[in-house]
């Protein structure tokens, strides 16, 4: 073995028929079992070999172009199951993405299903039915997938990759909650120039329609209800109050309520959402709330069009395409 190649101790069986290449790491697995996971290395393989091919103790090998530690989490995957199992066992961000675009590239069909299943879990196409309406992603069954740092690495990384396999249904999701990890509404053009290395430039574009829809779509008239002049029951808000719960709720008006239906149970997601549950009655509270909700899903059945994508009924018949026929309005 040449001295820079590095082996894979748990991906190098003694009895194994191939040796897979990536980079500098080396593995010793079986191509019977990786021809009858992928019909793309079943072709590959059954290519003859020249007589000069390379070998590795009598054995051929073959040189993935992919990014080793992608290659490795993927045959992880394929040759130890539980290694990469289904929903709701939580995954590595960096070990979900391989997985996924590896297996979409050489057609791993059951492991291209399970990785878009666990995605779909934190990127929906449907608006909770509970409050956060997008969803608790404080929750996700995706590990490393929490703090500032993460969410940006996750959503950056995730876009291009939903372009590159093909699932578009994601995109919505995605883009929305990419537009408010970055607070695009405080400060569009210098959150929107930093994306523009990252992104391709027509979901750069997406994310200013984005920004530009959530004024008229949650209109500076919806505070008119937390003025609530004439009920003795409530605790007027000042001007500058209600002006930052507003500008708090553009942010990310889909997780500005808290997720409890009744006002005793209710945590806020943020402190200006928070003002309004100590503020106001509990009556003049859940019609507030509930003038929201219609103003939330009128917006997010707007959203595929705002991004001139195919409408919700053609993502969700992608999803179930891609994932299933269950839980696809997960």
């Amino acid at each position: 073995m040449t001295a820079d190649l590095q082996k894979v101790e748990d991906l190098w069986f003694p009895d194994g028929n191939v040796i897979i290449r990536a980079g500098e790491r080396i593995c010793r697995v079986y191509k019977g079992f990786l021809t009858s996971q992928s019909p793309v290395l079943a072709d590959m393989f059954s290519i003859p070999q020249p007589p000069d091919a390379q070998t590795m103790d009598g054995l051929p090998v073959v040189v993935f172009p992919d990014a080793p530690e992608d290659v490795l989490h993927w045959l992880k995957a394929m040759l130890f199951p539980r290694s990469f199992e289904a929903y709701p066992v939580k995954i590595e961000m960096h070990q979900l993405f391989a997985v996924l675009r590896l297996s979409h590239k050489y057609d791993v069909q059951h492991l291209r299903r399970r990785a878009l299943y666990h995605l779909s879990t934190v990127l929906p196409t449907e608006l909770a039915t509970k409050f956060p309406l997008r969803g608790d992603m404080d929750a996700s069954i995706i590990i490393s997938y929490c703090g500032d740092h993460d969410c940006h690495a996750f959503l950056l990384n995730v876009v291009p990759l939903v372009h590159e396999i093909g699932a578009v249904w994601l995109l919505p999701a995605a883009l929305y909650q990419l537009h408010t990890a970055y607070h695009i509404p405080y400060n569009p053009k210098i959150s929107l120039v930093a994306l523009t290395d990252a992104l391709p430039a027509i979901d750069v574009a997406r994310l200013w329609r984005i920004a530009h829809a959530l004024p008229r779509a949650f209109p500076h008239s919806l505070t008119d209800k937390w003025t609530v002049e004439d009920c003795k029951y409530c605790v007027d808000l000042s001007g500058e109050a209600i002006e930052g719960t507003y500008q708090s709720l553009l942010t990310d008006p889909l997780e500005f309520y808290g997720p409890a239906d009744e006002m005793d149970d209710d945590e806020s997601s943020d402190y200006e959402s928070y003002i309004l549950i100590v503020r106001m009655c509990s009556p003049c509270y859940r019609e507030a709330r509930k003038d929201y909700r219609g103003m939330a899903q009128r917006f997010w059945d707007a959203l595929p069009g705002l991004l001139e994508l195919p409408t919700w009924e053609e993502l969700r018949a992608m999803k179930a395409s891609d994932v299933g026929t269950t839980n696809t309005t997960t």
